[in-house]
């Protein structure tokens, strides 16, 4: 499709072509050469080149200044199709209440500190180092594969095999079952990111004896100071055990591990030894780590005194008071007597025991009510790499804990 549209362009503006191609090398085109750019840089580029490369050339440094600092939020305002994207595909909508439990989804906002560099898949463009794109908006992008592929090579460089379980789940691994290769995805899914900026990076790789420069070789790349978001989600492989909650427990903090070395270490893209792609923490408020199940808070701030076993009787699945045991009592239970005339009607337990749920209902009946109506997720928010770290390894804890409720 994409080669029949390049023919369609070409024969369209044939004419054009011609009179460029065939021009004196002193008369000034510049205003076709621009008509061109409006067709399609990389087909101008590459029918000139055959034709006449000093146009080509030109029409090259035209493109060069006026994509030296491109703005693409400003250029789908134009388009009238900003609002649309936003809703559309930038915007975070993996709802975790409908995925299995212990599905857990972290989102970390960063900024370059360094330009982001990668390889492209246009088959003919006007420089040899083009930009990944997202086809429809022809955004700077880094694809889901992409993301997983620098995630694996980043936990590798921090000493992590390949054989290990624990990568295996996250990343999936190839076997053999009768004779045939079969491949398992793994657990760990990633959304694509999207830049708002490029621009134009020049690498001169200089030569070893003689200390200068060689050739420079032009780049497109996302710009130091550009945003970006890495939302990525896992959904373990249900099994029904403890074992499943005991390796989510050990894979999110492998996981932190791995997007605090890949951003603020590493870097992720192309050219990273030479220390590209290395990101910071952005925003203070939009980064989190969520996760499909019911644990307190990790960090400081008030500890939730859960109901004893024995309380479970007297409340229902939300946390309110059963209406058997309303009445005219302390805090719309029932009182001493009303209980002591009951207590055998309804089989309950002893009257000490309704006189320490009251005690323990005045304190924390309301608490435990908003704790059980969360829809069950968990979330806390980081703003450094470290915080991130720590907010996992403290997930990976309460998860390996026995008392742990069974929510589901």
């Amino acid at each position: 499709m994409i080669s029949d549209w390049y023919a369609n362009a070409f024969f369209q503006n044939k004419k054009l072509f011609d009179e460029i191609s065939s021009a004196p090398k002193k008369e000034k085109l510049n205003k076709k050469l621009e008509t061109l750019l409006e067709v399609d840089p990389s087909l101008a580029y590459n029918v000139l080149a055959v034709c006449n490369k000093d146009w080509a050339s030109e029409l090259r440094q035209l493109w060069i200044q006026n994509n030296s600092d491109v703005d693409y939020a400003t250029k789908l305002k134009e388009w009238g199709v900003y609002d649309f994207f936003e809703q559309t595909f930038a915007a975070d909508k993996i709802d975790l209440s409908l995925l299995p439990r212990y599905s857990f989804k972290l989102c970390c906002k960063f900024k370059l500190k360094k330009p982001y560099i990668s390889r492209g898949e246009e088959d003919f463009y006007i420089i040899d180092n083009p930009l990944t794109r997202d086809m429809v908006f022809r955004l700077p992008c880094v694809n889901p594969t992409a993301w997983k592929g620098n995630l694996r090579s980043a936990l590798r460089q921090e000493g992590h095999e390949d054989n290990e379980d624990g990568i295996i789940r996250l990343f999936g691994a190839k076997s053999s079952v009768n004779g045939n290769d079969v491949f398992s995805k793994g657990s760990l899914h990633f959304m694509p990111t999207f830049f708002w900026k490029s621009s134009l990076e020049i690498i001169n790789p200089h030569d070893r004896k003689r200390r200068v420069g060689k050739k420079p070789i032009m780049f497109e790349a996302v710009p130091a100071g550009a945003d970006g978001s890495l939302v990525l989600f896992y959904i373990p492989f249900v099994t029904g055990n403890n074992d499943e909650r005991k390796e989510v427990a050990a894979d999110i903090g492998l996981v932190a591990e791995g997007v605090s070395s890949m951003l603020a270490r590493y870097g992720f893209g192309a050219k990273t030894s030479d220390g590209f792609g290395i990101a910071d923490i952005a925003s203070k408020e939009d980064n989190y780590i969520e996760i499909n199940a019911v644990i307190s808070d990790i960090g400081a701030g008030e500890v939730l005194e859960e109901p004893d076993e024995c309380f479970s009787k007297y409340l229902d699945e939300f946390g309110a008071v059963k209406r058997e045991y309303l009445g005219n009592g302390e805090f719309g239970l029932l009182s001493n007597s009303e209980y002591t005339s009951k207590k055998d009607q309804l089989g309950a337990g002893s009257q000490n025991e309704f006189k320490r749920f009251r005690k323990w209902y005045k304190e924390w009946g309301e608490k435990w009510q908003e704790h059980l109506n969360k829809k069950k997720i968990f979330r806390q928010t980081f703003s450094t790499f470290e915080e991130m770290e720590n907010i996992a390894i403290g997930i990976g804890k309460k998860l390996n804990e026995e008392e742990i409720e069974n929510e589901h």
